[in-house]
């Protein structure tokens, strides 16, 4: 998958996803690798989901940063500013491969594993906005609107 866009974060969404209208509860899984050395240490891939299409709509995401950095990051209300750290759970490791995100009732949970290791907990937070059916799926994001860069995704599993 390859896609650029100048961020997710603030107040809108600039990234290429690919998605499934799902509702319920619901686990979704995949392992991520990035296809070269890449130009921003923030460029963003993962899991994600979404109330709608819409540059500024709440969501939810598992995030991979280029440079390792794992986190939970949110936006609870359309077109709100998202906050850090008041908007993202950080993982006490870097560099996962695996990203699982699961929906259960209102509760997102996000576990993650790196190659050889048992998934892991890295955190959870309670969306209420994103209940019914919302759109779910891999994401990437180049922090820089100029830029594609690319990510391999494997293991692909929508339970």
């Amino acid at each position: 998958m390859s896609g650029s866009g100048y961020n997710i974060w603030f107040e809108r969404d600039e990234f290429s996803y690919l998605f499934n209208t799902l509702e319920g509860d619901f686990t979704l899984s995949a392992d991520f690798e990035w296809v070269g050395e890449g130009v921003e240490p923030h460029r963003k891939t993962g899991r994600m989901i979404r109330s709608s299409t819409d540059d500024g709509t709440i969501h939810c995401s598992a995030v991979l940063h280029g440079d390792g950095l794992t986190v939970l990051q949110w936006r609870v209300a359309p077109d709100a500013m998202m906050r850090n750290p008041e908007d993202e759970i950080f993982a006490a490791k870097s560099h996962f491969k695996t990203l699982e995100l699961e929906r259960k009732g209102n509760t997102i949970i996000f576990r993650g594993a790196k190659e050889g290791e048992e998934m892991e907990e890295i955190g959870k937070h309670e969306m209420p906005a994103l209940g019914g059916k919302i759109l779910a799926g891999p994401f990437i994001n180049s922090h820089n609107p100029e830029v594609s860069e690319s990510i391999k995704i494997t293991n692909v599993k929508i339970n």
